[in-house]
């Protein structure tokens, strides 16, 4: 493909899927009404932070769909089991996701300023589960502060359980499951009558897409085959990012792309990659370390396969729900094990920038 006509190519595709999955994402669930009456129909999930403030509900795909805000609603509900409910905090309200309902009742909201843990039980308030971490620097080092004020408001509220301070010092950081899994144990620890109900159908992985575009350059080393030469290349993709175990921090990247050059010596290249990202409401660096496989040439280019290791640090950008802009950095070197085993040291084979729509289909 000429270059020229990927430049105009891939904008339009990327442009065209950002208005596509900027689309509703409607699934069936029910709307629970002051007067207590539930209608089923469509709600579109649109993200936890949009659905904290409002719930986009229809009676079925032909009917008109209507936004109802807290403070209409006692709570609405998804078929696959989140659950949230209109509740009051600081003099106004929110949809709180209800994650299990027992002695102590536990829920989670997410707002544009961050996302928090609150409890409550039988005669006691709302109150927040407390939890932060901060960069302090100390004799010219930076360091990671985590916060412990959860500790003392969980004990606190749990206090009739003997074994209360044991459970909570396993909390590291507050988070679904392992509060569930406190709230779920101290019910059972201090009721043996009923039976706690928990709102989630378990996800065993997040699925992410991310089309992408870019621009790369050679610095001119003769390594590892004789097409590299001093010059710059388009390369184009799609990558694909599986989060194990529902972690929002931890993926697996792999996919397919291609790297176009002038003299129609094409590769294609698929990445094997770590891939970590600081979870933010709007702004997430992320890092990656890994290989690029690349298994053939094209255009009836032909050469042996070989990987490179690749490092990368990039952005994402939240631009709609479950949908971010992507910008990426990276770098690729000559093979750790191959340049070891020549006696050479690791070489910079090339570097890029790529541009790119995260969008998660899955979570």
């Amino acid at each position: 493909m000429p270059m020229k006509t990927l430049t105009i190519f891939l904008p339009i595709v990327l442009l065209k899927a950002a208005i596509l999955f900027s689309q509703t994402n409607f699934h069936p669930g029910y709307i629970i009404q002051e007067s207590g009456d539930s209608i089923w129909g469509e709600i579109d999930a649109k993200g936890p932070d949009l659905l904290s403030r409002s719930c986009v509900f229809r009676t079925s795909s032909t009917d008109k769909a209507r936004t109802y805000w807290p403070n209409q609603l006692v709570g609405f509900r998804l078929q696959d089991g989140k659950y949230y409910v209109s509740k009051d905090l600081n003099g106004e309200k929110y949809f709180f996701e209800f994650l299990i309902n027992g002695t102590l009742n536990i829920y989670y909201l997410s707002l544009e300023s961050g996302d928090s843990y609150y409890l409550d039980k039988e005669a006691l308030p709302l109150t927040e589960i407390p939890y932060e971490e901060k960069i302090k620097v100390k004799n010219g080092q930076r360091h990671l502060v985590k916060s412990t004020q959860h500790y003392g408001v969980l004990q606190y509220n749990m206090k009739d359980d003997p074994d209360i301070e044991s459970r909570v010092s396993k909390i590291r950081k507050p988070e679904h499951r392992n509060l569930i899994k406190l709230a779920k144990d101290y019910h059972y620890a201090v009721c043996e009558d009923e039976a706690c109900i928990i709102y989630q159908k378990p996800v065993p992985v997040i699925i992410s897409v991310e089309p992408y575009m870019g621009i790369g350059h050679f610095p001119g080393l003769d390594f590892p085959r004789n097409w590299i030469n001093k010059g710059g290349f388009y390369e184009g993709g799609v990558s694909f990012f599986i989060h194990l175990l529902k972690n929002e921090r931890v993926a697996f990247k792999t996919g397919l792309g291609r790297q176009f050059w002038e003299h129609g010596k094409d590769w294609m290249q698929i990445p094997l990659q770590i891939h970590y990202t600081i979870p933010r409401p709007k702004l997430q660096p992320s890092a990656g370390i890994g290989i690029n496989f690349y298994p053939w040439g094209l255009n009836n280019y032909r050469e042996d396969p070989f990987f490179t290791n690749q490092f990368s640090l990039g952005l994402k950008y939240k631009i709609a729900s479950s949908l971010w802009l992507s910008l990426q950095a990276n770098t690729n070197t000559s093979s750790f094990v191959l340049s070891l085993g020549r006696g050479a040291g690791v070489k910079i084979i090339s570097y890029g920038l790529n541009l790119g729509l995260h969008m998660k289909i899955t979570s």
